[in-house]
């Protein structure tokens, strides 16, 4: 932390306090609740300057007589505002040294070399070119009056300043060789710098440098604070000095104030404490843990009273801090009253600190939606049918619940989520990767995020969206994937709703019970939404030859069966689901025992759902299997796949006017298979597909689009234990 004011000796006297332990609080640790809450007044209710704007993501470093240095949390930016109109200018290179009580600012930049610049008028004090700093061995250790103080490799010091109008680098003389310098600043005495450095020993030392004979003129021990022991954190004022003592073998921190005219100490036990921060408001100390993650009341910056022990709230958190040469504390941090900024701690009218509102990052400490990426229609046959659920929030540190519901049927489903910190785009993102076999149709979301740190209170947020995919002509239950018709030696009706397991490569199924009697049928096929829902349907022969619609319910069930019509014992193949028309309307073909092909066309009336019969093949009796597969060549319409006698797989694709381009020849030694089903779209990636079932298992022949090799090779399928005691219907 920058001082309040510069001292000659200020670790010196930290040590010689550290002996004097009169005056002690004895009160237990100062983190308990505190007694009375702090007043957080925004400026314009004090005779402070206008709120201004503060860079969002970045913490103070340095603040001068008008304006503030800022480091940003991930590019590293430095930047100058002025209090006055926070008006602010990025500065060059990755060292930027704050001049203490002053508004000088040391810029170390390998282009420019080292700039020593006066903020206030935007002068340059100094400059050191490149050349003249002998980069990479030299850089900015800080400056004093007008001289620019820099460390070389060899552990030698340099002052640069300008001398009867010229720049004069010269090298100081007094300083051990095994010097590891680390910071300079101004002197006490006029004409002074002070240097601290490490030796070898790794003890701290303190040189005085007589600028004007670039000589050391006296040398001063600066010991830890005790054998076990390190400094944390300091801060001093006109009248006091403080710091944060940690213990190297227990890990407490201690916080220690001393009174600088009697040298009285005080010593506050904190407990374990990362990161502390330290400040002084008048006859008040303040402390807190930088960061804020979990939920520990130490992350509050806290004003504790060096005359009753009596303490209050100011902040709810503290992400950064320094002491402003007027002696008052600016504060990075946030309430869940006002928000995230730079506050200055200063004692109120009756001498107790207040934190008032100097300038925002007009971001809120509580936990806020910033904004979500869920559209109010997702179109799930995009992207493989998953979408990134995205909300946006204004931090991380949370533990968060994200509840999907289903409006028709109730079904919920429950996410917790980590947000996590997009370095890149600096959004803090909550996933929810999601689709699959999920339903079409209506649903909300709510979120609940609850603070880790428990500052503020939990965020709840809702919404609504809608999903929405092509019917699907397997579809019964309205989620997208494929359903296969499956029936049992004791006639029961089985609906296996399919899912593709990408990871796996492997199609897999859930059976539901549809039914019993079924056995009173002899050909069951999906036809697709025939009725004018946006569901699968199906029709089923009986064997007197009359032919049966089932419409879908949209959720796996069916309505009561409509006759559609008797006499279709004629044919000896039904396939059903292809839209071989161009209407957009799947339609029905039929082989009969003379082997003529019948195209019936749908109508989108489920009292009447298609038009009469039209021959568009013969010779069709060659084929002992005949499976509608939608488009799966990347034509105009829907096609069909054929087998013959032979094992021998024909593609049929179609024109879009209910007839077929010349048969395409693409496998043989098909006849393994008992049963083939175009379950449509399996696997979401736009192509149709096609399950083969054998008596050694079922198989998915993924389509590829191409209608020269339409099909990859085949994958073994788990659609719900498929076994000889199940017929594969459709």
């Amino acid at each position: 932390m920058s001082s309040a004011r510069t001292t000659r000796h200020l670790a010196a006297a930290i040590t010689a306090a550290l002996a004097m332990t009169t005056g002690t609080l004895a009160a237990g640790p100062a983190v308990a609740a505190p007694a009375t809450e702090g007043v957080v007044l925004p400026a314009s209710e004090t005779d402070q300057q206008d709120v201004i704007a503060f860079p969002k993501r970045s913490d103070i470093t340095f603040a001068g007589r008008t304006g503030f240095l800022t480091r940003a949390w991930y590019s590293n930016e430095i930047r100058w505002t002025r209090f006055s109109d926070g008006s602010s200018s990025v500065l060059p290179g990755m060292r930027v040294l704050g001049v203490p009580g002053t508004d000088r600012v040391v810029v170390d930049d390998g282009r420019r070399g080292i700039s020593l610049t006066d903020m206030a008028t935007g002068s340059d004090v100094v400059v050191v070119p490149p050349e003249k700093v002998g980069y990479p061995e030299g850089w900015a250790i800080g400056a004093a009056d007008s001289t620019i103080l820099s460390s070389v490799g060899d552990g030698s010091l340099r002052l640069y300043s300008v001398i009867d109008g010229a720049l004069k680098r010269r090298s100081v003389t007094g300083l051990p060789p095994d010097a590891d310098l680390v910071t300079g600043r101004a002197g006490t005495e006029p004409g002074t710098a002070n240097v601290t450095y490490a030796t070898g020993t790794k003890k701290r030392h303190e040189a005085v440098v007589d600028l004007a004979t670039a000589t050391v003129v006296g040398i001063h021990d600066l010991p830890a604070p005790g054998p076990d022991a390190v400094i944390d954190d300091s801060a001093e004022s006109d009248t006091h000095r403080a710091w944060a003592e940690r213990s190297l073998v227990s890990g407490d921190t201690t916080l220690v104030v001393s009174d600088r005219q009697t040298g009285a100490t005080q010593r506050i036990p904190l407990g374990t404490m990362t990161s502390p921060a330290v400040g002084l408001a008048g006859n008040w100390v303040t402390y807190a843990a930088k960061g804020g993650y979990g939920p520990e009341p130490k992350y509050a910056l806290t004003a504790r009273s060096l005359k009753d022990g009596s303490t209050r709230r100011l902040l709810d958190h503290v992400s950064s801090e320094v002491m402003a040469p007027d002696g008052t504390q600016l504060v990075r941090g946030g309430t869940v009253a006002q928000g995230e900024g730079l506050y200055r701690i200063a004692p109120g009218a009756d001498g107790a600190p207040i934190a008032t509102l100097v300038a925002t990052t007009g971001e809120p400490t509580k936990v806020t939606l910033v904004r979500h990426s869920i559209p109010s229609v997702i179109d799930l046959d995009r992207n493989g049918g998953v979408v990134n659920l995205d909300w946006e929030l204004s931090r991380v540190n949370v533990e968060m619940t994200v509840t999907l519901r289903h409006t028709r049927t109730g079904t919920t489903e429950t996410a917790y989520l980590s947000p996590s910190q997009d370095e890149l785009v600096r959004e803090r993102i909550a996933r929810l990767p999601w689709g699959g076999n999920v339903y079409n149709g209506d649903y909300t979301w709510e979120i609940s995020a609850r603070p880790l740190n428990g500052i503020g209170p939990v965020l709840k947020e809702s919404g609504a969206f809608k999903v929405v995919r092509k019917t699907a002509p397997h579809d019964f239950n309205d989620n997208g994937s494929p359903d296969v018709l499956l029936r049992d030696g004791a006639g029961r009706l089985w609906r296996s709703d399919t899912n593709y397991l990408a990871g796996g490569d492997q199609l897999y199924g859930r059976r539901s019970l549809v039914g019993s009697g079924w056995q009173i049928y002899d050909r069951i096929e999906a036809t697709g939404n025939l009725g004018g829902l946006a569901v699968g349907d199906f029709v089923a022969r009986d064997k007197a030859g009359v032919l049966w619609l089932y419409l879908g319910k949209g959720d796996g069930t069916f309505a009561s069966r409509t006759r559609i019509g008797s006499g279709w014992n004629t044919y000896t193949r039904l396939a059903g689901g292809s839209d071989l028309t161009g209407d957009g309307r799947p339609d029905l073909v039929a082989t009969d025992r003379a082997g003529d092909l019948y195209l019936y066309k749908a109508t989108g009336d489920h009292k009447s759902p298609f038009s009469a019969r039209k021959k568009i093949g013969h010779g069709w009796g060659i084929y002992n299997d005949l499976t509608a597969v939608g488009d799966i060549a990347g034509g105009t319409a829907g096609d069909l796949v054929a087998r013959d006698t032979s094992g021998v797989l024909w593609l049929y694709l179609g024109k879009g006017d209910g007839t077929f381009a010349a048969r395409t020849r693409i496998g043989a030694g098909w006849n393994t298979y008992t049963d083939l089903v175009g379950t449509g779209d399996a696997d979401r990636d736009g192509h149709p597909d096609l399950l083969a079932y054998s008596a050694e298992g079922s198989y998915l022949y993924k389509g590829t689009g191409d209608w020269r090799a339409p099909f990859k090779a085949r994958e073994l399928a788990a659609v719900d234990e498929l076994a000889t005691a199940y017929n594969l219907l459709s």
